[in-house]
Protein backbone atom coordinates (compact mmCIF):
# COMPACT_ATOMS: atom_id res chain seq x y z
CA UNK A 1 0.00 0.00 0.00
CA UNK A 2 1.67 3.37 -0.54
CA UNK A 3 2.43 5.97 2.11
CA UNK A 4 -0.11 8.40 1.10
CA UNK A 5 -2.90 6.14 1.33
CA UNK A 6 -1.55 5.31 5.08
CA UNK A 7 -0.82 8.80 6.21
CA UNK A 8 -4.00 10.29 5.09
CA UNK A 9 -5.59 9.00 8.46
CA UNK A 10 -3.34 10.82 10.51
CA UNK A 11 -4.41 13.18 13.11
CA UNK A 12 -1.33 13.72 15.52
CA UNK A 13 2.70 13.24 14.96
CA UNK A 14 2.06 9.98 16.80
CA UNK A 15 0.15 8.54 14.43
CA UNK A 16 2.63 9.83 11.79
CA UNK A 17 5.22 8.23 13.51
CA UNK A 18 3.22 5.11 14.29
CA UNK A 19 2.43 4.64 10.30
CA UNK A 20 5.87 5.13 8.94
CA UNK A 21 7.13 2.59 12.02
CA UNK A 22 5.07 -0.17 11.25
CA UNK A 23 5.41 0.25 7.57
CA UNK A 24 9.17 0.06 7.59
CA UNK A 25 9.23 -2.63 9.69
CA UNK A 26 7.21 -4.44 6.97
CA UNK A 27 9.29 -3.66 4.29
CA UNK A 28 12.26 -4.89 6.13
CA UNK A 29 11.95 -8.22 7.45
CA UNK A 30 14.49 -9.54 9.88
CA UNK A 31 14.91 -5.73 11.24
CA UNK A 32 15.22 -5.27 15.28
CA UNK A 33 11.77 -4.44 16.66
CA UNK A 34 11.55 -0.15 16.47
CA UNK A 35 12.58 0.80 19.29
CA UNK A 36 13.76 3.89 21.67
CA UNK A 37 16.87 3.14 22.42
CA UNK A 38 19.12 4.93 25.25
CA UNK A 39 15.59 5.94 26.93
CA UNK A 40 17.36 5.27 30.10
CA UNK A 41 20.26 7.49 29.36
CA UNK A 42 17.43 10.41 28.62
CA UNK A 43 17.77 10.49 25.06
CA UNK A 44 13.93 10.78 23.44
CA UNK A 45 14.22 10.60 19.83
CA UNK A 46 11.45 8.99 17.47
CA UNK A 47 13.17 5.98 17.29
CA UNK A 48 15.91 3.84 15.66
CA UNK A 49 15.15 0.78 13.06
CA UNK A 50 18.26 -1.89 13.34
CA UNK A 51 19.16 -4.32 10.36
CA UNK A 52 21.74 -6.36 11.48
CA UNK A 53 22.19 -7.97 7.52
CA UNK A 54 21.83 -5.02 6.05
CA UNK A 55 24.08 -3.00 7.94
CA UNK A 56 21.05 -0.47 8.72
CA UNK A 57 20.61 1.70 11.75
CA UNK A 58 18.11 4.49 10.92
CA UNK A 59 17.09 7.06 12.82
CA UNK A 60 14.35 8.36 12.67
CA UNK A 61 12.33 12.02 13.36
CA UNK A 62 8.81 12.55 12.50
CA UNK A 63 6.06 15.57 12.67
CA UNK A 64 3.02 16.24 11.90
CA UNK A 65 1.75 19.56 10.10
CA UNK A 66 -1.75 19.33 9.51
CA UNK A 67 -1.44 20.16 5.95
CA UNK A 68 -0.10 23.56 7.47
CA UNK A 69 2.49 23.67 4.49
CA UNK A 70 4.52 26.83 6.68
CA UNK A 71 5.41 24.80 9.31
CA UNK A 72 6.01 21.49 6.29
CA UNK A 73 9.14 19.81 5.52
CA UNK A 74 8.94 21.47 2.17
CA UNK A 75 10.72 24.78 4.08
CA UNK A 76 14.20 24.21 3.85
CA UNK A 77 14.35 25.87 7.03
CA UNK A 78 11.99 23.74 9.13
CA UNK A 79 14.51 20.53 7.71
CA UNK A 80 17.67 22.32 9.16
CA UNK A 81 15.12 22.41 12.45
CA UNK A 82 14.73 19.00 12.00
CA UNK A 83 18.63 17.76 11.16
CA UNK A 84 19.81 19.82 14.62
CA UNK A 85 16.92 17.99 16.50
CA UNK A 86 18.98 14.58 14.35
CA UNK A 87 22.47 15.73 15.34
CA UNK A 88 21.75 16.43 18.85
CA UNK A 89 20.94 12.66 18.86
CA UNK A 90 23.76 11.44 17.15
CA UNK A 91 25.81 13.32 19.88
CA UNK A 92 24.19 11.77 23.18
CA UNK A 93 24.58 8.21 21.27
CA UNK A 94 28.35 9.46 20.20
CA UNK A 95 28.53 10.37 23.98
CA UNK A 96 27.59 6.73 25.22
CA UNK A 97 30.45 5.53 22.97
CA UNK A 98 27.79 3.89 20.84
CA UNK A 99 27.90 3.53 16.98
CA UNK A 100 25.65 6.13 15.69
CA UNK A 101 23.01 5.52 13.31
CA UNK A 102 24.41 5.41 9.55
CA UNK A 103 20.90 6.52 7.96
CA UNK A 104 18.56 9.39 8.74
CA UNK A 105 15.24 9.55 8.45
CA UNK A 106 13.01 12.91 8.52
CA UNK A 107 9.04 12.40 7.80
CA UNK A 108 5.74 13.99 7.71
CA UNK A 109 1.94 13.14 6.48
CA UNK A 110 3.48 14.98 2.84
CA UNK A 111 7.40 14.58 1.90
CA UNK A 112 10.27 12.48 3.53
CA UNK A 113 13.97 12.86 3.57
CA UNK A 114 16.30 10.28 4.34
CA UNK A 115 20.11 10.52 3.78
CA UNK A 116 23.45 9.07 4.97
CA UNK A 117 24.54 10.24 8.68
CA UNK A 118 27.55 11.24 7.20
CA UNK A 119 26.13 14.61 5.85
CA UNK A 120 26.04 15.82 9.06
CA UNK A 121 28.45 14.20 11.22
CA UNK A 122 31.04 16.73 10.73
CA UNK A 123 28.70 19.25 12.93
CA UNK A 124 29.13 16.34 15.95
CA UNK A 125 32.21 18.75 17.04
CA UNK A 126 30.36 21.70 16.99
CA UNK A 127 31.21 23.96 19.74
CA UNK A 128 27.49 24.47 21.34
CA UNK A 129 25.87 23.82 24.56
CA UNK A 130 25.17 20.19 23.76
CA UNK A 131 23.36 19.61 27.08
CA UNK A 132 19.93 21.07 26.11
CA UNK A 133 16.91 19.49 24.70
CA UNK A 134 16.87 17.83 21.21
CA UNK A 135 13.54 19.71 20.78
CA UNK A 136 14.78 23.14 21.55
CA UNK A 137 18.37 22.68 20.04
CA UNK A 138 16.80 24.29 16.80
CA UNK A 139 15.70 27.33 18.12
CA UNK A 140 18.49 27.82 20.55
CA UNK A 141 21.28 27.21 17.87
CA UNK A 142 21.13 30.23 15.74
CA UNK A 143 24.52 30.23 14.05
CA UNK A 144 24.54 26.23 12.92
CA UNK A 145 20.94 26.78 12.22
CA UNK A 146 22.46 29.45 9.73
CA UNK A 147 25.71 27.17 8.73
CA UNK A 148 23.53 23.95 8.00
CA UNK A 149 20.85 26.02 5.91
CA UNK A 150 24.19 27.15 3.59
CA UNK A 151 25.60 24.03 3.55
CA UNK A 152 25.72 22.75 -0.05
CA UNK A 153 26.83 19.44 1.03
CA UNK A 154 23.16 18.79 3.21
CA UNK A 155 21.17 18.93 0.02
CA UNK A 156 18.58 15.95 0.60
CA UNK A 157 16.09 15.31 -2.18
CA UNK A 158 12.50 15.73 -1.00
CA UNK A 159 10.71 13.00 -1.23
CA UNK A 160 6.70 12.85 -1.72
CA UNK A 161 4.62 10.27 -0.37
CA UNK A 162 2.39 10.19 -3.04
CA UNK A 163 5.36 9.12 -5.64
CA UNK A 164 7.17 6.15 -4.01
CA UNK A 165 6.47 3.14 -1.78
CA UNK A 166 8.67 3.23 1.49
CA UNK A 167 11.07 0.29 0.81
CA UNK A 168 11.99 2.64 -2.07
CA UNK A 169 12.45 5.38 0.13
CA UNK A 170 15.16 4.00 2.44
CA UNK A 171 16.40 1.98 -0.28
Amino acid sequence: MKLKEILKFSLSELDVQSHYKNLLQKEFPGCYPFRSLFSKEGIKHDGILEHPKLGLKLLTEFKYHNQDFQKGLSKRSRLIDCIIQSLYYLKRIENLGEKIPNVILIADENICYCFHSDLITKYLDYKIDWSITASSSAKNNPDLHKELFSDENILPKPLRIEDVDLKEIVD
